[in-house]
């Protein structure tokens, strides 16, 4: 079973990648991301990139009116990939939160929402999806680890 701060780290960090494809925060998005790989070895560093780029393409080319359900698509796609990422490197989560919040705080444009969601009872589990972005705020952060 994946930890719950795992998956919620991993939705943010998609919808962080998927929301700078196709604006001027993507070059920068794009090699933050890259450097996250780095730790699963220079081959998958190169095709995440490649991954990331045939993804930023395919935004950039769709209906203007479609971007944004193409973006929720891949968005869950790359949390695949950075729930893969952090089972096998969980040392990576503070950077890849640190990049998703940047990635996310420079995005020109985007609204301010407020939406309550609650859960209750042992073992529960609430999201709240605003625009393809889930934003989680409680205890989802990794245990320490004391280093």
């Amino acid at each position: 079973m994946v930890a719950e701060w795992i998956t919620a780290l991993a939705a943010a960090g998609g919808a962080a990648a998927m929301g700078a494809a196709g604006t001027d925060l993507w070059t920068g998005a794009r090699d933050g991301l890259g450097r996250l790989f780095d730790r699963a070895g220079a081959r998958r560093r190169e095709v995440v990139l490649r991954q990331l780029d045939e993804d930023a393409t395919e935004i950039s080319r769709a209906v203007p009116t479609e971007r944004d359900v193409l973006r929720e698509r891949l968005a869950a796609t790359w949390q695949t990939r950075l729930t893969d990422l952090l089972m096998e490197h969980p040392e990576v989560a503070r950077e890849l939160r640190a990049w998703a919040e940047a990635a996310q705080a420079g995005r020109p444009g985007t609204p301010t929402v407020v939406q309550h969601v609650t859960a209750s009872g042992t073992g529960s589990v609430a999201q709240g999806t605003v625009g393809g972005d889930i934003h989680n705020h409680g205890s989802v952060r990794p245990p320490e680890t004391g280093r």
